[in-house]
């Protein structure tokens, strides 16, 4: 299956089954003009039945902004309330970036590989202590050791939802 709003949506977002597990691949830009590309491919992908986890590939992803990482943190939202665990992979460049700066990267299993989030005999590139790939460990390191404040490096829970900082009017 398919979602996106064409080629000015910036993002393309495909699914399909394997082995127990649904696999959303997304290509191209995350951000405010595709962000409901990927909330519905991932609604859908949700709602199919007899699935013991969902695993988002993110290796095509070359940006991703605020309101992309919005929907990100909704996933892992839905993950946490629902019980049916989230697996990221190929997180790189932007992705990787925001999500190590945020410390969200210690709240995502994220891997280094389609096999390995399958969890196929022989794989590399499994969740490390904290759930991150060996890349998101590395990528952590490079940042805790650039001065930066300690609330952000040992940021835990997930950030309020953004929804919530919005006035009702």
């Amino acid at each position: 299956m398919q979602h996106g709003a064409g080629p000015q949506s910036g993002l393309v977002v495909s699914s399909h089954k394997r082995d127990g597990f649904i696999i959303v691949n997304a290509e191209g830009e995350l951000d405010y003009r595709s962000a409901s590309a990927l909330r519905r491919g991932l609604t859908t992908a949700w709602a199919a039945p007899g699935i013991s986890a969902l695993v988002l590939d993110l290796s095509a992803v070359a940006f991703c902004d605020s309101v992309g990482l919005s929907e990100l943190i909704s996933a892992l939202r839905h993950s946490r309330d629902t019980g049916l665990p989230l697996r990221v992979v190929g997180v790189q460049g932007t992705v990787l970036r925001i999500l190590t700066i945020t410390g969200l990267h210690e709240s995502f299993d994220i891997y280094d590989d389609l096999d390995a989030a399958l969890g196929r005999p022989g794989a590399s590139g499994g969740p490390g202590p904290g759930g991150e790939s060996r890349a998101a460990q590395q990528a952590a390191d490079r940042h805790t050791r650039r001065d930066s404040p300690p609330a952000v490096a040992e940021w835990r829970s997930l950030p309020p939802d953004p929804g919530d900082l919005i006035p009702a009017t």
